[in-house]
């Protein structure tokens, strides 16, 4: 019950905004910037993109396209970027043609997954990418009791060892990156290719 109330204020997009602060919005952005530099005048597709927070890192020649499945978050994503394009959607069946994109942002979102929709969701993300695919998540460190709480209370049920997640990614794209950082968790930040 308890869990359930705290994913249900978590929802509301202001407090979802401070949470993403709190666990180091800053230090994920600055990882990211020299990967979101590289799209100028390209598509970029922002799967599970929350509220948007990473729009400001593109140049202003790239294309952001929004796409989550949460109602709330699209709202916050538009009060925020009112002209900006968003689609509500499952990210295991995009309603994209083939090739459609030149890049897609993949954050946080691999651990809200059973393996199955993992692995749909990267055989989804290499037939819609042309260029590559920037994916960042937290991993499990069971020896960290600060992060083994967060895991607790996250609404997705799913941590994962890089190399699993890895070895998922590895399937249908050929990394290029591959980089590990901590805040209160570890992070797995990889850029690839499709195959």
């Amino acid at each position: 019950m308890f869990t359930t109330i705290l994913h249900r204020i978590a929802s509301n997009p202001w407090i979802y905004d401070q949470i993403q602060h709190f666990f180091g919005l800053e230090e994920t952005c600055r990882r990211l910037r020299p990967y979101l530099q590289q799209t100028e005048n390209q598509i970029v597709l922002d799967v599970g993109a929350g509220t948007g927070n990473y729009t400001p890192l593109l140049p202003p020649s790239a294309t952001y396209i929004w796409l989550d499945n949460d109602l709330q978050r699209m709202r916050g994503f538009k009060k925020k970027w009112p002209s900006g394009l968003a689609t509500l959607g499952d990210a295991t069946r995009m309603g994209l043609k083939d090739k459609s994109v030149d890049y897609a942002l993949c954050i946080a979102l691999s651990h809200h997954f059973s393996d199955t929709e993992l692995n749909f969701l990267f055989c989804e993300l290499s037939r819609v990418i042309r260029r590559k695919l920037i994916f960042l998540d937290a991993i499990e460190y069971k020896e960290s009791w600060i992060s083994n709480l967060v895991w607790r209370y996250d609404r997705g049920s799913y941590p994962r060892s890089s190399e699993m997640i890895c070895s998922v990614i590895e399937r249908w794209f050929e990394l290029e990156q591959i980089e590990h950082y901590a805040i209160y968790h570890r992070y797995l930040l990889c850029v690839g290719r499709p195959k």
